[in-house]
């Protein structure tokens, strides 16, 4: 047959007037061809409907095999999100049964109150050294709970949490100064940005000057310059 050689050729006329070929990685002969999957059509003219109907349910299959995998990974991310979930309440509940406040817990660990709390939360990996001082402090916290605390965090957010109100409010305080606040910071330190790595977070409670209690927060990173991008 002009063309090409065939080892183990299986064809049959196509009404089409060309060849419809079970293809298996073989030469093929002249003429027009059209491939999908595991299917070859040869000939000077290959049927479109015959194409046409491979392609679409190759199309749905994928589909099918798409859709299994992000259900597959829905499922997962929500397992781990139940498990972060229910480990951060019986946390929460150990430090609410050993009667100290995070300000306390703080300061007999000598770390920034929102980094204890975020070790509650799964939002910070306990430390060795720190471990031993922490249970002594918070007795419940034992087994699976220090496990938790242990292993290295998946540090994130429910989207959700942006509806609080106090929450809201930060994001708009950073969205409506945070020009003005970039503008300072280019004067005072330069092109670059604020690490949230090497960062310490406090939050303290004061008096103002007609007695009303007042947020202080302080963000204190470490600065970080753009760099030139040599070849």
């Amino acid at each position: 047959m002009a063309g090409g050689n065939y080892l183990s050729p299986r064809l049959r006329t196509s009404p089409f007037g060309g060849s419809l070929e079970r293809h298996q990685g073989l030469s093929a002969p002249t003429g027009g061809r059209f491939r999908w999957g595991n299917i070859g059509l040869t000939g000077p003219c290959s049927p479109p409907n015959v194409l046409s109907g491979v392609r679409q349910r190759r199309a749905s299959q994928l589909q099918e095999d798409h859709g299994n995998i992000n259900h597959s990974q829905t499922l997962k991310e929500e397992r781990l999100k139940m498990d972060k979930k229910e480990l951060v309440s019986q946390l929460l509940a150990a430090k609410k049964a050993s009667g100290k406040t995070y300000d306390e817990l703080a300061a007999a660990l000598g770390l920034c109150n929102v980094y204890v709390a975020q070790l509650f939360r799964l939002q910070a990996q306990l430390k060795k050294e720190t471990e031993g001082k922490l249970v002594k402090l918070v007795p419940g916290l034992t087994g699976n709970l220090l496990d938790a605390m242990r292993e290295f965090p998946l540090r994130s957010y429910d989207p959700a949490v942006l509806q609080e109100p106090h929450i809201y409010r930060m994001t708009e305080v950073c969205a409506h100064y945070g020009e003005s606040i970039l503008d300072i910071m280019h004067e005072q330190f330069g092109d670059g940005i604020m690490s949230a790595i090497d960062f310490k977070l406090t939050v303290e409670k004061v008096k103002g000057d007609k007695g009303e209690d007042r947020v202080v927060m302080t963000w204190n990173g470490k600065f970080l310059s753009h760099i030139e991008q040599t070849a």
